[in-house]
């Protein structure tokens, strides 16, 4: 029977170049042509194939045939086009933008658009600024869902139905197969691009959208998210990334702004000249008369307080004026070691003519590197065998926080309160328990003890330190500064010029050695990797003393860690946005850019948090490196599973 009905002409492209996955375009194929061939329109159409398709032709394709609807089959590879053959039959990416050029060339023959292939949504919005109706793959599709919808498309299509009513029947053939991809195909409308026509309802527009999502790739991320967490936080746990989040520690601490120097504090440092020039047969001190001097020197300018940093473990005698200045000097404060089976320290005993309340632990915390990061505040020392403190009590204090109790006096003192010591306001959080930062391994968290927050100080003297040093912590000095020496002759106690008396009045002495072989010296944050030389042990007392008297006079914020809760959730909320990049953004060139753009910020804000900016208002140690691998690991396997399902990249 002769019918004036015009043929509409199905051209099917296809392409499966080497070194991709292999497709089953030969049964989608056939499928089609079977469909369209039994249908009852069958007279109606046209069916044109082209295999092993290459870019120029489809055009040759499209001005030879003139086909209303274009069916492609193949590989999609999302922002970065679709997937066709070069002369040599290897991969070559057409993108979104020249397919739209193309087809809107021909946009006055063209009814339809089938992009079969994975990812090639984006495709398909840039063709449907041109063409009528345009379906396009919102995710990877799998060969049985591809060609199931085909089928079912072109049933419909040569049963006489509309696109629309095709692709609703096509989705559903996907679902009757218990493929759960129903809603991975997309029809998109000219209208609906371009907005020429009527709004649609909100609620349609809202399921369009909502189809267009990704939900199985959502799903799938949030899986591999929350198990990458876990393995993170578990390798956390192992102590396996504490020395690279110590070396963070390290960095973000050398990035702080320089401070003022701590004018409450004065260092006398005994020099090498200092015990040539008062002939000490002791190399470890000065003589007693030289130290009954300078402690009496130092004690007529009304000092508020005075740390004696200096081991003496040999009595004075009991009629000398250095023994009185020791027993009776009441803001005089001496050290002494407990001893440590663990690094091999036997301890050192105080002096025998201070009271055990005027003695202080002089520990220090030394981390696998033998870098100083935490202060030692109280210690239960009962327990410790051989212990040379001698100390009564059960619990003793450390040198720094004596010093600094005794300065802050008793309204502005450190008080036990429920939530640990406190002065007002400031309270010392201390690194116990789910607040450890970094450290993993507990057992070497003895004692009550805070992170140490450096004080970098920036002068203009010259010297060997660099400008900006936390050696500079304070003004320092030598003996031989504060008292005068004339051979044959008495000791003067009287002031140098160099020093003033407003130089030591109301100021927290700290006298200590600054002799290699002497003092403990010990390493910081800034002498990591030898851009300084390490600290003796009176200037890391002064940095520590610092921090607890500014801490309640300046309102200089100490440095905190996060409840481990925070932190693993902190950990998982950057895993997401790993997966959730390498989602939704398919060139691996945008990929790398937009990972690496990531990976900025979050050190930034670790920064921002580190150094307590003022949008911060806090300091917090917060994590850098467990986010950062999980960010990396997260979109590491995203990748790994979307090459693995689509087998491209």
């Amino acid at each position: 029977m002769y019918s004036d009905t015009p043929i509409k002409k199905i051209l099917i492209l296809a392409a499966n170049p080497k070194g991709t996955s292999p497709l089953r375009l030969d049964q989608e194929l056939r499928d089609i042509a079977e469909g369209l061939q039994r249908s009852q329109k069958r007279d109606q159409f046209s069916l044109e194939q082209k295999l092993a398709v290459r870019s120029r032709d489809i055009q040759r394709a499209m001005l030879d045939i003139n086909p209303h609807i274009v069916h492609f089959s193949g590989h999609g590879a999302g922002q970065e086009g679709l997937v066709f053959e070069d002369d040599t039959g290897q991969s070559k990416l057409v993108s979104g933008t020249a397919l739209a050029g193309l087809f809107e060339l021909f946009a006055d023959q063209v009814e339809c658009v089938v992009l079969n292939g994975c990812y090639s949504l984006e495709q398909a919005t840039a063709i449907a600024q041109h063409i009528n109706c345009v379906i396009g793959m919102s995710k990877a599709i799998g060969d049985e869902a591809a060609i199931e919808f085909a089928i079912g498309f072109y049933d419909a299509l040569g049963a006489g139905r509309s696109i629309e009513f095709a692709y609703k029947l096509g989705c559903n053939a996907i679902q009757r197969q218990g493929i759960e991809e129903h809603l991975t195909p997309v029809l998109l409308k000219k209208v609906e691009i371009t907005g020429t026509a009527a709004p649609l309802p909100i609620n349609e527009v809202i399921k369009k959208w909502l189809r267009r999502i990704p939900w199985s790739g959502i799903r799938t991320t949030l899986l591999m998210s929350m198990g990458v967490t876990t393995l993170v936080v578990l390798t956390r746990f192992s102590a396996i990334l504490e020395p690279f989040e110590l070396f963070f520690f390290d960095q973000m601490m050398r990035l702080q702004s320089a401070e003022k120097q701590d004018d409450r504090l004065l260092l006398v440092q005994i020099t090498k000249e200092d015990i040539a020039n008062f002939g000490s047969d002791n190399i470890n001190s000065l003589p007693d008369k030289v130290m009954s001097d300078l402690l009496t020197t130092l004690i007529n300018s009304k000092p508020k307080a005075i740390g004696l940093d200096l081991y003496r473990e040999v009595a004075t005698d009991k009629n000398s004026e250095l023994y009185s200045l020791l027993k009776n000097t009441p803001n005089l404060f001496a050290v002494c070691k407990v001893a440590d089976p663990e690094v091999d320290s036997e301890g050192n005993t105080h002096p025998p003519e201070v009271p055990d309340k005027r003695i202080g632990f002089s520990d220090f915390l030394e981390d696998k590197d033998h870098v100083v990061r935490r202060q030692l505040l109280r210690m239960d020392i009962q327990e410790i065998e051989d212990n040379q403190c001698g100390n009564k009590q059960e619990t003793m204090e450390s040198f720094s926080l004596k010093l600094a109790q005794h300065y802050l006096g008793e309204e502005k003192k450190y008080k036990e309160t429920k939530n640990g010591l406190a002065s007002g306001n400031v309270v010392l959080e201390l690194l116990v328990g789910s607040t450890t930062g970094g450290y993993q391994l507990m057992e070497r968290l003895r004692g009550d003890q805070i992170l140490l927050n450096y004080r970098s100080v920036c002068t203009s003297e010259k010297s060997r330190l660099p400008r900006c040093s936390p050696h500079k912590i304070a003004q320092a000095i030598r003996v031989q500064d504060v008292i005068e020496y004339e051979p044959n002759k008495e000791l003067k106690q009287v002031l140098k010029d160099k020093l003033k008396q407003e130089d030591v009045k109301n100021k927290i002495i700290l006298i200590g050695t600054k002799r290699e072989g002497v003092d403990i010296l010990a390493g910081t944050p800034f002498s990591v990797g030898g851009r300084e030389p390490v600290m003796s042990g009176v200037t890391l007392q002064a940095q520590m003393v610092s921090q607890l008297v500014s801490a309640v006079e300046d309102g200089r914020r100490l440095l905190r860690v996060w409840f481990i809760g925070h932190e693993i959730l902190w950990i998982l909320f950057w895993s997401l946005i790993g997966g959730f990049l390498t989602q939704f953004i398919r060139a691996p060139r945008k990929l790398i850019v937009s990972v690496t753009f990531t990976l900025l910020s979050l050190y930034v804000f670790c920064l921002m948090f580190f150094i307590g900016s003022s949008i911060t208002s806090i300091k917090l140690w917060i994590p850098f490196v467990p986010p950062a691998l999980s960010l990396l690991s997260t979109s590491g396997v995203v990748v790994y599973i979307r090459l693995r399902s689509q087998k491209f990249s």
